[in-house]
């Protein structure tokens, strides 16, 4: 069921176009491909700062390795959510803090709730 909720590839990148600042895809409208596509656009966008990804059960360890690559060279996010997002294990947090070795702008990484991860992951 999650599955037909998500939004599509075309609407990530259209809904990441019209985002200003703030990209909120809450409540399961994004899983992994969906962070895949998102992870494709920050590589134009430099104007999103916060994006907002939680309770979206779909997205797990691949989606979090798509936008830990991005935040290699995207220094405009400043804050993501992924509080809630139970699919998200110990390989996708361990993906997210390789990225933020040479990340000099990201301030916040919310990832309460994320049950999946474990002592490996932290």
């Amino acid at each position: 069921m999650m599955q037909e909720m998500a939004l599509t590839h075309n609407e990530v990148l259209e809904r990441l176009r019209n985002a200003g600042d703030t990209l909120e895809l809450v409540c399961g409208e994004i899983g992994d491909e969906g962070c895949k596509a998102l992870a494709e656009g920050l590589k134009t966008n430099q104007a999103l700062t916060s994006i907002d990804l939680s309770n979206c059960n779909g997205i797990g360890d691949e989606g979090c390795k798509a936008l830990a690559e991005k935040l290699k060279t995207n220094q405009a996010l400043t804050s993501i959510d992924l509080s809630i997002c139970f699919g998200i294990g110990d390989e996708g947090c361990k993906a997210l803090a390789e990225g933020l070795k040479t990340n000099q702008a990201l301030t916040s990484i919310n990832l309460w709730r994320c049950h999946s991860i474990g002592d490996e992951g932290c």
